[in-house]
């Protein structure tokens, strides 16, 4: 058995990892259904790693704001490197 090995992180906008903004939004979605990704992924945290990627200062009861944004961001990301 191997062992899955990332490389390329892929960075986003202002220098944020793709990856790390898509698990921010997969946190949100979990938090709007009333599930925690892990003890760690709290919506501030999330909100904070989507607000860096945006430039946006979110309030923390913008959470539906800040999912929203984070992805249509990755929406972008992603057309930008399959073009």
């Amino acid at each position: 058995m191997s062992a899955v090995v990332i490389t390329n992180t892929t960075e986003g906008p202002n220098g944020v990892p793709f990856m790390s903004l898509l698990i921010a939004v997969q946190g949100l979605r979990a938090l709007n259904m009333g599930m925690r990704v892990t003890r760690l992924a709290t919506s501030k945290r999330c909100m904070e790693i989507v607000s860096q990627a945006t430039g946006i200062k979110y309030k923390r009861t913008d959470r539906n704001k800040a999912l929203l944004d984070g992805e249509a961001l990755l929406d972008s990301i992603r057309q930008s490197r399959s073009a």
